[in-house]
């Protein structure tokens, strides 16, 4: 049994256009989208819908 070799892998040497158009649009789209909803999050934030949490032990619980 032979051993895949990178030669042998039909993308090996590059990507046709048409792929490499479709991977550079999704991966800008992806981080379009991520800018967009940081700046909506730290936009509308108000920080009246957090839970606060205590972080503080009274008895550490054992079995």
């Amino acid at each position: 049994m032979k051993e895949p070799r990178l030669e042998d892998i039909k993308d090996y040497e590059n990507l046709d256009t048409e792929r490499k158009r479709a991977l550079i649009a999704i991966v800008l789209v992806a981080i379009i989208m991520g800018m967009i909803y940081t700046v909506l999050v730290t936009f509308f934030d108000t920080g009246d819908d957090r839970v606060e949490v205590e972080e503080s032990f009274k008895m550490i619980p054992m079995k």
